[in-house]
Order: C-alpha cells, then sequence, then structure tokens
C-alpha cells in the first residue's frame, strides 16, 4: 500500500509545506483514521478489526526488531 500512495503522499506533504517526519507523521495518522472508517464502512467492523489487530501485530515485531537506547 506504501508503494501505491508515496507518490501521492509525498505530493499532499509538499504542498501542505510538512517537510519533518513529525508533521509527516501527523498527516500519516490522519490518512489513516479516515482510510480505516471507510475500511469499516465497506467490510464491517468485526473484518475490520480483525486486519487492524493483525496489522498491530506485525507493527509490533517491526518495533522491537528497531529498539534501540536513547539517553536524553
Amino acid at each position: 500500500m506504501w508503494i501505491m500512495l508515496r507518490p501521492t503522499f509525498d505530493d499532499v506533504a509538499a504542498a501542505n509545506g510538512f517537510t519533518g517526519p513529525i508533521e509527516k507523521a501527523q498527516l500519516w495518522a490522519g490518512f489513516m483514521a479516515a482510510a480505516n472508517g471507510a475500511m469499516y464502512a465497506q467490510v464491517g467492523a468485526d473484518h475490520a478489526r480483525i486486519i487492524n489487530d493483525g496489522i498491530q501485530v506485525a507493527l509490533v515485531d517491526v518495533a522491537r526488531s528497531k529498539l534501540h537506547v536513547v539517553k536524553p
């Protein structure tokens, strides 16, 4: 999905002056919230929840592999 959406995401981010990672993360979070709303409407809450739970598990596994100590 990211490969398909990245050019559009980059265009929208640039058009809105979003250049930093925090701004881009906020933009992506907004998009994902809207996409989830549409997904819930089309496939139903039970199926959408299953999909989101699967994504969450995969993301936790990726995050664990990238964890490192950050000192202030």
